[in-house]
């Protein structure tokens, strides 16, 4: 174990050099030519007075600036990506995690983060047979009819495949992909030990907590890897969704293991592909409206949320009615957070900005006083968001924000915030491929009214 242990951390540590070296040398080369640029402009300002010249310096010299700026992110965006997609399943896990975090680090990185996708190259078919064999102790022709090669996706940490019980019963096979447990057991291990490093507790890296952040980073992925956990899930949110008339595919327990777990297909379409629907307007609306509304169900009545909104994840089925899929990343919700959440909600209703930015300063914890300059910094950012129209005004941006101001003022807000605004901002995104104007403050009021009118 010790030499696996020194193995990968050569490995990350090499990744990482890499990266940086390569990374330091493209700055390098776009500085070189930005100056390159500016000297020659200079150069033909100097010696060239006709007009036509004049204003073609003018534009060379602002545009190299420019230029540079926006290359340089690009290459950030490029290497960041690259280097958490190569170290695997636990580091793209991770960078997922930290695009979160608008309070520690800056916008750039942030940005770069948030474009890593978990898409993986699927594995061998015959491998992932293999696995599925030896989780139920049985030849897979024995327990299924049919069994596609081709997966429906493919991500660093499991595979899915389409496939047909001998029941006829059309369902999907999840498991996961070989070596993935013992990789991620390495890595958290390689985590756990870094963050006893006095350089991680420091500057803005002693706010993120780093021993606490790893811990739960490793409980929350820990769990991920374990589909007892997603099949539990499923159960729960039956009745939770079923309330709403959302369907949640069966598990087939049977069948389920710690690597392996098969549930009910649906027959539906993702949310991202609703064009081939040709839906009327007023279709296309009930659907985002009963999508949305679903999370501020979850969320504000169970404190228990589908904490991964991809549009894959949505489907809509035959019927015009919804269905969740993939229960692997759930988020929860404190009693503490959850009533200034309603708060949140009521003062929004009421166009309320003192109250919301209150509301809003509750969410986070500090180890000082705050001045009052914090509060009126706050209004005036609330006041910017609710003076334009209702179905402008955008919750996760707002949060977004907040984190920032919270930031200047040394504030900390719990780790769970960080997820739920996530998963707040994919919501707005859905919502608005579904049905381009859609307001999500506007079905906020709405379920205000319904579910809290003796706070109004």
């Amino acid at each position: 174990m010790l030499r696996l242990l020194t193995r990968r951390s050569l490995q990350i540590a090499w990744i990482l050099l890499t990266q940086t070296v390569v990374f330091t040398a493209e700055i390098g080369f776009c500085y070189l030519a930005k100056t390159f640029k500016q000297r020659n402009a200079l150069f033909k300002k100097t010696f060239l007075s006709i007009k036509s010249a004049s204003a073609e310096i003018a534009k060379n010299a602002a545009d190299p600036s420019l230029q540079y700026k926006n290359k340089k992110y690009e290459i950030l965006n490029t290497r960041l990506i690259t280097a958490f997609s190569l170290l695997g399943p636990t580091f793209i896990k991770l960078a997922q995690v930290l695009s979160t975090r608008a309070d520690i680090l800056p916008e750039a990185v942030i940005s770069a983060l948030a474009l890593l996708q978990d898409h993986a190259l699927p594995e061998n078919a015959d491998t992932i047979k293999k696995i599925v064999e030896q989780e139920l102790g049985t030849d897979i022709e024995k327990v299924f009819l049919s069994f596609d090669d081709d997966p429906l996706a493919s991500a660093s940490i499991g595979q899915v495949h389409s496939a047909r019980l001998k029941s006829g019963e059309a369902i999907i096979v999840k498991v996961i992909k070989p070596n993935v447990k013992k990789q991620v057991n390495i890595d958290l291990a390689i985590l756990k030990y870094a963050s006893k490093f006095r350089i991680l507790h420091i500057g803005i890296l002693k706010r993120l907590e780093i021993k606490g952040f790893v811990n739960e980073f490793s409980a929350t992925l820990l769990n991920e890897i374990n589909y007892l956990n997603e099949a539990d899930n499923c159960k729960k949110f039956l009745p939770i969704l079923g309330e709403m008339g959302i369907m949640v595919p069966k598990v087939y327990d049977g069948y389920l293991t710690s690597q392996l777990i098969i549930l009910e297909r649906f027959n539906g379409t993702p949310l991202d592909k609703l064009k081939t629907l040709n839906l009327s307007l007023d279709q296309s609306y009930r659907i985002a409206a009963t999508f949305t509304e679903s999370y501020l169900h979850m969320v504000f009545l169970h404190g228990f949320y589908h904490a991964d909104p991809h549009p894959g994840n949505v489907l809509v089925l035959e019927n015009k009615e919804l269905a969740f899929v993939d229960f692997g990343m759930v988020g929860m919700v404190s009693e503490n957070m959850l009533q200034n959440l309603i708060q949140i909600a009521i003062a929004i209703a009421r166009f309320d900005m003192k109250a919301s930015a209150s509301a809003l300063a509750a969410l986070g914890v500090s180890s000082e006083d705050l001045p009052e300059s914090f509060i009126d910094e706050l209004e005036r950012l609330t006041k910017s968001y609710m003076m334009t129209e209702l179905r402008n005004i955008k919750l996760g941006p707002l949060f977004l924000d907040v984190f920032k101001v919270g930031h200047k003022y040394k504030l900390c807000f719990p780790s769970e915030l960080f997820l739920l605004v996530k998963t707040i901002v994919m919501c707005e995104g859905v919502a608005a491929v579904v049905y381009p104007s859609f307001s999500l403050p506007g079905v906020l009021v709405q379920f205000v009214s319904k579910y809290f009118p003796a706070e109004k």
